[in-house]
């Protein structure tokens, strides 16, 4: 079912120069009610969205993850990173 409802507006506006010009618009609303949606569509709907929102929400933690311990390892290990001979400035050849 639609129905149509159509509005006609005309203004007259007076441009700088003294002429007068009259604006028409015109605006339509259109209403209409589609067919009704099938319930088990709907559950069908509702199932994948919840499905792929705990797959993103899986992902985004499974990132994190590694993320956390990517910043672990490298607290952890954070002399090494920054002076990775070591402290000792004599002997450079100490590893062979």
């Amino acid at each position: 079912m639609q129905t149509h409802n159509k509005k006609v507006a005309s203004v007259d506006v007076t441009t700088k120069k003294g002429d007068v010009k009259t604006v028409t618009t015109t605006s339509q609303k259109v209403d209409h009610t589609g067919a009704q949606v099938l319930p088990d569509y709907q559950s069908y709907l509702i199932s994948l969205d919840i499905k792929w929102f705990l797959y993103l929400k899986d992902s985004i933690r499974q990132a994190q993850d590694a993320f956390l311990t990517v910043l672990d390892v490298i607290e952890k290990n954070k002399e090494k990173v920054e002076n990775p001979r070591g402290n000792s400035e004599g002997n450079v050849m100490s590893m062979f």
